[in-house]
């Protein structure tokens, strides 16, 4: 018995500072490369996932070829070696788990909620591509459908779209219009906004604009606006189910 509790205590030690050193090479890849770019790599890898066949979710399947060239995955190919480059260094960890683990960085690296990560997700074969359209559409009103196929609440779903907190969206060429004036930091401010009127040079997508149309939906964007502990408190319990999604 204390045998088997010594050997899980090492393995948790060992897992932890092997996530250390793959937070470390994230933070250097921050440096020069987008930041929220990891957060919305690890939220397209996991949420494909559909409660309903028990298919899709954090895999990996993100970075083969078929799933590069979605356009809800413009852009994601720029960082790719940033992942092949880290497996390198850690063969035994999927890139499933080190795509994920990027996402939990950008989060604490921007001055969010510091999550607690598992380990333990296993990736797709390499020609393997989950099924298309099931990404949440910006454009698309049916936020709660989408997210409820995925197995999550109304407060999930609110909290898991402050993720909009951090980036912005690039309409015509390089230039990035953010989701908010503070696009680097991982705070409610997209809330606070959410309750105004657009701002001019803020992007605001459909998606973001049914939180507030939608009277449930609405009383939870209220709550998160007036109080950011909550926010960070609920955003990391949705964070960590959606990163674990078909895994834990």
């Amino acid at each position: 018995m204390l045998k088997e509790s010594l050997k899980t205590v090492r393995k948790l030690q060992s897992n932890s500072e092997v996530y250390t050193q793959i937070a470390n090479s994230f933070q250097a890849a921050f440096a020069r490369t987008p930041l929220p770019l990891y957060l919305r790599i690890a939220f397209h890898d996991a949420g494909t996932f559909d409660k309903f066949t028990n298919t899709g979710g954090p895999n990996g399947s993100i970075l083969n070829a078929t799933e590069l060239a979605r356009d809800e995955n413009k852009g994601i190919s720029t960082v790719k070696d940033v992942y092949l480059n880290i497996k390198t260094s850690f063969p035994s960890v999927s890139l499933a788990d080190i795509i994920q683990i990027g996402g939990y960085v950008s989060v604490s690296a921007s001055g969010g909620p510091v999550m607690p990560f598992r380990f333990g997700r296993a990736d797709c074969t390499a020609s393997t591509a989950d099924t298309d359209g099931r990404i949440p559409d910006p454009s698309s009103k049916n936020v709660r459908a989408i997210f409820r196929s995925m197995g999550f609440n109304d407060i999930e779903t609110v909290a898991l779209s402050g993720a909009h907190t951090l980036g912005g969206l690039r309409f015509v060429g390089p230039q990035l219009i953010p989701f908010t004036n503070q696009p680097l930091v991982f705070s409610n401010k997209y809330y606070q906004l959410l309750l105004q009127a657009q701002q001019q040079g803020l992007a605001r997508l459909i998606s973001d604009s049914f939180l507030v149309m939608d009277p449930a939906l609405l009383a939870i964007v209220q709550s998160f606006a007036n109080n950011n502990d909550l926010f960070f408190s609920e955003y990391s319990k949705a964070h960590v189910k959606l990163s674990e999604l078909g895994y834990h």
